[in-house]
């Protein structure tokens, strides 16, 4: 008597697993990019809503104290006379031009303090949330700035296996940087850095703050230096 083999259905056969496991990752992908557009509208509504002119600011309020976070990543002087802060996005294409004059100009003057804050804008940057955590799990193991500017040298791929792979050849630990990765561990610290962002009204990356002096777009070289020499001069006198 001949047996009859019972025939797979389509699910149980090794191209339709990998099928599912694409659709699942694809679902789960889609679950986190609306949840990072809805995040970004809701918080632009609250900010939005609110009244401004009924807040009440405390005396000793100082913008610079919402501008420049002490848990953010820094070049330069701690207790530096003049602070740079940018806000931005590592899949901004702006951002990766002003990058390169940025690191000069910390080159060059030591005393200065450079911050960076992460502002990933979900519609336009799909990646750059993903690629933002990521950057905060660099700067746990002390490579902050060398896995920057990688992310900008990469910024046309920035998936989570790239970002994996980046902080490997950096030489990373792997293992506590892929679980940093895939736990989200600085998620809430990106959110900050978002909602002080819009507080700020903040619409575009790259913006870069001077001592609390705000600055959009593409700056050149020359404007920072100018700007940052009639700062020390004011500051001297």
């Amino acid at each position: 008597m001949a047996i009859i083999k019972k025939q797979k259905k389509w699910h149980q056969k090794w191209w339709g697993i990998i099928f599912l496991i694409i659709c699942v990752l694809a679902f789960i992908y889609s679950g986190l990019l609306i949840y990072q557009i809805i995040f970004l509208i809701d918080a632009k509504n609250q900010i939005n809503g609110q009244n401004i002119n009924s807040l009440k600011i405390p005396q000793a309020y100082n913008i610079r104290d919402t501008i420049e976070k002490k848990d953010s990543p820094f070049l330069g002087d701690e207790n530096a006379a003049i602070v740079i802060v940018e806000f931005g996005d590592f899949q901004c294409p702006v951002c990766k031009q002003e990058a390169l004059i940025v690191r000069m100009i910390a080159e060059e003057d030591p005393s200065l303090k450079i911050i960076f804050r992460n502002f990933p804008n979900p519609v336009s940057s799909p990646q750059a949330l993903t690629a933002a955590m990521a950057s905060l799990c660099a700067n746990e193991q002390g490579k902050f700035w060398e896995y920057h500017d990688l992310l900008f040298e990469n910024q046309t791929d920035l998936s989570s296996s790239n970002l994996k792979a980046l902080a490997l050849n950096l030489g990373l630990n792997s293992a506590n940087f892929n679980n940093c990765l895939d736990e989200a561990k600085y998620f809430s610290q990106i959110k900050s850095d978002m909602q002080d962002g819009l507080t700020l009204n903040i619409t575009g990356t790259p913006t870069f703050y001077i001592n609390g002096n705000k600055l959009s777009g593409g700056i050149p070289y020359n404007t920072f230096k100018t700007l940052i020499a009639k700062i020390k001069q004011s500051i001297a006198q």
